[in-house]
């Protein structure tokens, strides 16, 4: 797709030669008609018309010091567009004199033709040494005007109205009649002092001019009478020209260019500082430009009439919508990690400005009248990445260290570096009652199988025995180890007949060292630490290597986060938090809408990432995409290829009004006639071509928003919306080839926090083992069971 100017209007093909001349023709009739009401002072002489000049020029001079409209425009046009910043430019706003020196010339040299030609030569001499003598970069500098005085004249002045009011189009602040009075300002002296030489030129007709018929008179006649007509233009570019030059200089500098147009456009909103209604700009994410559906035009808002321009609609997420979860669909390589996931996070990590309200909510105020702005606090993050990404690691790890958050990194494959994680302490068992701690664990484990008579026994018996564990244990076990040898102490084979699941489940997680406690000097992720201090855990966990231990994990960590999350928000100002699940079908389960309500609750927003809704629906949660349906405020579907989705989208799209068309031809003995009737029908919103449409983009997808807010406004309808990728394919494919850490390592952000280490255990083996050992552990129990009175668990353990 071609690259368009961001946030701002393309320009129209044009003339560019003919916009100033309407400014040129108001510049010379209103200097006419002033030289008209003077001409009793002038007609006493040439002194007096160049005293009345002066003057006039410095009540202009005085009017015109403070600003400069032509370069105020093109600079913030050009910050818009994201090629350079407020920082990296210096604008030159003040006028040059060189307006009373041509005016100056026009009134003392007594034939204006000789005048025009003597001015027009001083405008362009002053224009070339303001831009050093290289004519290439002169040429350059005078096509730049050109196209820059076009864009300042003919950019619009009103806000195309957007569905649902979607904003992020930039509108200067002066109307385009008010810039049309603007240039003819600037081209005032110039012709003033055009039209003063040419009154002086009539009171001084009947005096005889030498050598009027001679052929170098004629030619210089001729002409300096053509270069008088493009004079004030002149005279406009040679004031202009230096700023012109400076800002060029500075707006094609390293720092200002090669930038990706997502960069560019991520940017703009974070560091706006625009409002409207109260509503800002920075508060909003950027996740692409609605595109057009099959039927309309390239706008896609309305047909524009020949003296507007064309704008691409940005697409923006508030960031008061991410209070609630995402949802992320598309097939396999459809893009959802690199155009869904990764952008929005790296907004999340990067911050953006927001406004500095009081305890009410209502913005504070400057000593200017102006709101106050600051850049927003880092949030903290936990990410699990289930498919093993390692471009989402690296871009997760690099922009955490550029903002300075603490980044920490699990993984249990064999050679990774990585820090310990001990859920035993990370859910709180000494800090929180006992019988809350149980039921996170029981639910972490996915051994709450619901409360129905036949799994209601099963979950009743898993937290019957770790109940009793608990509360009969000396000390709270702070490993996984202690506690599995406090349940075998407390297992009664009456009692607790059906509790294997339990008792493999602890077993097998006992079985990795970076599940326990650390080590001194090692990293451990702590996630109340987590939440206190705002950083950022990348978990990696592949479920190719084994997805019963990366299910449990993954849910460990989850339900880790989320107490520590809302454990925090209970004592303290609230702290918003977020959670990125990659391939989140992988830990479908029954508790998964429980932990969907936690989330809400303890300020945690969670991004789920998958192929299909139909696959979260497993044996013992058959409605779970129902569930995320309902719970999911924001959608992105990459490819919709499922025919359940894809009807259910074209139902909720709501209807509009179309027109059906039916042609008729009739043939008489009169000759032929056909006609054409028009309908009104209603049709859906959204058709499965346009679903096919966006299926076939690579970088497109239907977003869709259920209720929304600030800029944010699609009324529940799925819009097309086109991605730029965050970063080079070059830059991509060297992140995604850069292995996971191997040798231990520090935080770089924290240069004196715990090194890293090196998992050693293979994680098939482990569980491999561990099914072993638990088949013999179940063949000693039956054998227990069906002896009467008491048995000795000291057997199996010796």
């Amino acid at each position: 797709m071609k690259t368009e100017r961001l946030f701002t209007c393309s320009v129209l093909p044009g003339t560019r030669a003919g916009t100033l001349f309407r400014p040129t023709c108001i510049a010379l009739l209103v200097a006419g008609i002033l030289t008209l009401s003077l001409w009793p002072i002038l007609r006493y002489g040439r002194l007096v018309g160049l005293l009345v000049f002066a003057v006039l020029l410095a009540v202009w001079y005085r009017c015109r010091s403070k600003r400069n409209p032509m370069l105020e425009f093109i600079h913030e046009w050009h910050t818009r567009q994201g090629y350079t910043t407020s920082r990296t430019v210096t604008l030159d706003i003040y006028p040059r004199l060189l307006p009373f020196a041509v005016g100056a010339v026009l009134v003392v040299v007594p034939w204006p033709v000789i005048a025009s030609m003597t001015a027009s030569l001083f405008v362009l001499l002053v224009a070339w040494s303001s831009a050093g003598r290289d004519r290439t970069r002169l040429r350059w500098v005078w096509s730049t005007f050109c196209e820059w005085m076009f864009v300042f004249h003919r950019y619009p002045d009103t806000r195309f109205t957007a569905p649902g009011g979607t904003g992020g189009l930039w509108l200067p602040h002066d109307k385009r009649e008010s810039r049309a009075r603007a240039t003819a300002t600037e081209l005032l002296p110039a012709s003033v002092g055009l039209t003063f030489a040419v009154f002086y030129v009539i009171l001084d007709a009947h005096e005889p001019v030498h050598d009027r018929s001679s052929p170098v008179w004629l030619l210089a006649h001729v002409a300096a009478t053509l270069v008088a007509v493009a004079l004030p233009v002149l005279s406009l570019a040679a004031i202009q020209i230096r700023p012109i030059y400076e800002y060029s200089c500075a707006l094609n500098a390293p720092t200002a260019l090669g930038a990706s147009d997502w960069e560019c456009a991520a940017n703009l909103v974070a560091y706006s500082k625009h409002l409207v209604n109260g509503v800002a700009l920075a508060e909003h994410l950027f996740i692409g430009w609605y595109m057009p559906s099959c039927d309309t035009a390239w706008h896609p808002l309305k047909l524009v009439s020949s003296w507007e321009l064309p704008c691409r609609t940005p697409a923006l997420l508030s960031y008061s919508i991410l209070k609630g979860n995402a949802h992320f669909l598309g097939s396999t390589g459809s893009r959802k990690t690199s155009l869904g996931i990764m952008t929005l996070l790296v907004q999340i990590i990067r911050g953006h400005n927001e406004l500095v309200r009081d305890r009410a909510g209502q913005p504070l105020l400057g000593s200017d009248g102006s709101s106050l702005w600051r850049w927003s606090e880092p949030v903290p993050l936990l990410i699990i990445d289930l498919k093993g990404d390692l471009a989402f690691f690296h871009t997760c790890r690099l922009e955490a260290e550029r903002r300075g958050q603490r980044f920490r990194y699990f993984s249990l494959s064999q050679g990774h570096a990585t820090a310990y994680f001990n859920p035993i302490t990370n859910l709180g068992i000494g800090e929180r009652p006992v019988v809350e701690w149980v039921e996170l664990v029981i639910n972490a484990l996915s051994l709450f199988h619901g409360l129905s008579y036949g799994k209601g026994y099963y979950s009743k018996q898993h937290r019957d025995l770790l109940l009793t564990t608990i509360k009969n244990a000396p000390r709270k076990p702070q490993t996984w180890e202690e506690l599995h040898e406090l349940l075998l102490t407390e297992l009664n084979p009456k009692k607790h007949r059906d509790v294997f699941e339990l008792l493999s489940s602890i077993y097998v997680l006992a079985q990795f060292t970076v599940l326990g406690k650390a080590p001194p000097g090692v990293d451990e992720i702590y996630m109340p630490s987590v939440i206190a201090n705002r950083e950022v855990v990348f978990c990696s966990l592949p479920v190719r290597l084994s997805a019963m231990s990366a299910r449990d994990v993954a849910k460990l960590l989850l339900f880790s986060f989320v107490t520590a999350a809302g454990d925090w928000n209970d004592t303290h100002p609230e702290r918003r938090s977020y959670i990125a699940l990659d391939e989140a079908q992988v830990i479908c389960s029954s508790n998964m809408g429980t932990l969907f309500q936690q989330c809400s609750g303890a300020k945690t927003s969670m991004f789920l990432s998958n192929q299909a809704r139909s696959d979260l629906n497993v044996p013992d949660a058959p409605t779970l995409g129902d569930t995320v349906r309902v719970n999911t405020h924001f959608k992105q579907m990459f490819t919709v290829v499922d025919p359940r989705d894809g009807r259910e989208l074209i139902e909720v799209s709501g209807e509009r009004l179309g027109y059906l068309r039916s042609y008729s031809t009739q043939t008489s003995s009169s000759g032929t006639s056909s006609g054409i009737t028009e309908t009104e029908v209603l049709c859906p919103s959204l058709t499965q071509n346009d679903i096919n449409f966006v299926n076939e983009d690579a970088q497109g997808s239907l977003v869709q928003v259920i209720t929304g807010a600030g800029f944010t406004r699609l009324n529940g309808v799925p819009r097309h919306v086109w991605t730029p990728y965050s970063m080079s394919s070059e830059e991509y494919e060297r992140r995604m080839h850069t292995p996971w850490p191997t040798l231990p390592e520090r935080n770089v952000t924290v240069p004196a926090a715990p090194r890293t280490v090196v998992n050693k255990e293979d994680v098939e083996d482990v569980q491999s083992r561990a099914e072993d050992n638990y088949a013999r552990l179940m063949r000693f129990f039956k054998q227990t069971a069906l002896r009467a009175g008491r048995h000795r668990m000291s057997d199996w353990q010796d």
